[in-house]
């Protein structure tokens, strides 16, 4: 269970530098490293390695460039019951709609999330816009706006 009344299996975070057991994929395997480092993601790799362990449709939440991942997963046929993204403002560059519902969140100072020309043509309803800069996905403040929208949203 993922706060406010949501079944979530899967969360995908884009730091890739969580140690939390309820994260999957970003902290193992998705991200380049050299030592103890990360040295960037592995953005052609991370959806396939999605695929390879996930097969039963399921709701998921991915922050930052956890999103676009969750989102090339997609398209390449990871089972996505709905998809939540906060502050994946790399959504901006995709160009085809996954077939599934998405909500997409980003704080309101965010230069780089996407546009309404972006909206229009994906053909999703405009971001909901929380409180505060790129990293809202960091802010508890935030998460819990986002939450209770969702809440809200869901009945």
């Amino acid at each position: 269970m993922f706060g406010a009344g949501l079944n979530c299996k899967s969360v995908v975070y884009g730091s890739g530098k969580e140690n939390n057991s309820d994260f999957i994929g970003i902290n193992e395997g998705l991200f380049s490293k050299s030592g103890s480092e990360n040295t960037g993601l592995q953005e052609d790799n991370a959806p396939n390695m999605l695929l390879a362990t996930e097969k039963k449709p399921n709701i998921y939440i991915g922050c930052s460039v956890g999103g676009v991942i969750l989102w090339k997963a997609g398209l390449l046929g990871l089972p996505i019951e709905k998809l939540i993204t906060i502050s994946a403002t790399r959504l901006r560059k995709e160009r085809e709609k996954l077939p599934c519902p998405i909500k997409v969140y980003f704080g309101e100072t965010d230069d780089y999330q996407p546009n309404e020309k972006w909206f229009k043509q994906i053909g999703i309803e405009p971001n909901d816009v929380v409180k505060g800069s790129h990293e809202i996905y960091k802010e508890q403040s935030s998460i819990l706006e986002v939450l209770e929208n969702l809440r809200k949203k869901n009945g």
